[in-house]
């Protein structure tokens, strides 16, 4: 009767611990905060500027990244400082797009990677700061076939005056713009298995320890 148990446990154990794998996997999801089809952009004629836009997250997030258009696909010009802001105008993540080609391009924008930042639901800026227009941007209504993650719901595009990186907090209408500035992301249940996950893994060492002992005790025997 235990040679039994001690066999099915094992078996259930593999299997839990495969299925546990399988949740994990499947819960990173993630992705880009905007994707769009533009591969040149408008010079900015008047710098400088902060120029991004409002979102709401809808779901938590973890920040991984932070990106600006690059308007030529083989290197930016100059390099952008960026960050995403609270409904406050408060700065919560801020990192430097370099110039060149130094930073990776995924799409048409090159981004500059961070620490993991939650986000949870709740309303934010992103801006990048323009201190030149050597670059060129997507303004408001320039954006082709623009498309949000589920994740995240663009607002309005947003600017603010003068050459420190602050809040775009003033806001241009409901057209897609100023890009300029995106974001990556992984969801915020990548890093945390649900509780079903939890329990199978529980039966999963449980079994897996049945029958590591189950061998010693053989072991034993035949010595």
């Amino acid at each position: 009767m235990l040679r039994k148990f001690t066999f099915f446990a094992t078996k259930l154990g593999l299997v839990a611990l495969a299925l546990f794998g399988c949740q994990s996997e499947q819960s990173e999801a993630g992705g880009i905060a905007y994707t769009i089809d533009d591969l040149t952009g408008i010079q900015l004629t008047n710098p400088p500027f902060t120029l991004g836009f409002q979102f709401n997250v809808n779901t938590s997030i973890s920040v991984t990244g932070l990106g600006v258009f690059d308007d030529t696909q083989n290197g930016l010009i100059d390099s952008y400082p960026i960050a995403i802001f609270d409904s406050a105008g408060v700065s919560l993540i801020s990192s430097t797009v370099n110039s060149g080609t130094t930073d990776p391009l995924i799409n048409q924008f090159r981004y500059s990677s961070v620490a993991p930042f939650a986000l949870s639901p709740g309303l934010y800026y992103i801006g990048a700061l323009y201190s030149t227009g050597n670059d060129g941007l997507l303004g408001p209504g320039v954006a082709t076939n623009f498309a949000t993650s589920s994740e995240i719901t663009f607002n309005q595009g947003g600017y603010a005056f003068g050459g420190t990186l602050s809040a775009p907090l003033n806001l241009v209408g409901t057209s897609p713009g100023y890009f300029g500035p995106n974001f990556t992301f992984t969801s915020a249940s990548a890093t945390v298995p649900e509780p079903a996950s939890l329990t199978m893994f529980g039966l999963g060492a449980v079994g897996l320890v049945a029958g590591a002992m189950r061998r010693r005790r053989q072991t034993k025997t035949l010595v």
